[in-house]
């Protein structure tokens, strides 16, 4: 899929890092679960915002995006930065896709 649609670009990647960079207090380059849970203010989350789902909702959609990571309960930056490289494909501006990261993370 990458192939088609390209490699997001460096730009929302460095917001990426910044959001990764908060979570990983302990420069591991592991962060738990538990703490995306705790950090991630899903109220301003855009579909929140427009009434389409609840913050829970949203809370919920993202840790199951995660689920594979239950098994040890930490996500890598890695699995961070794909997560928000599909995220990134359906949010059409730079200024949209940062805003979007900079509002849940509180970066």
């Amino acid at each position: 899929m990458r192939g088609f649609i390209g490699e997001m670009n460096e730009f929302r990647k460095m917001v990426i890092r910044k959001a990764f960079q908060k979570l990983d207090s302990s420069k591991r380059g592991m962060i738990t679960m538990s703490n995306m849970a705790k950090f991630y203010n899903a109220s301003k989350h855009p579909q929140v915002l427009a009434g389409e789902c609840s913050a829970q909702e949203a809370l919920n959609d993202l840790m199951d995006s995660f689920d594979h990571c239950c098994h040890t309960g930490e996500v890598t930056y890695t699995e961070f930065e794909e997560y928000y490289e599909g995220l990134s494909v359906g949010i059409e501006t730079d200024d949209q896709f940062v805003s979007t990261l900079k509002s849940t993370w509180g970066i």
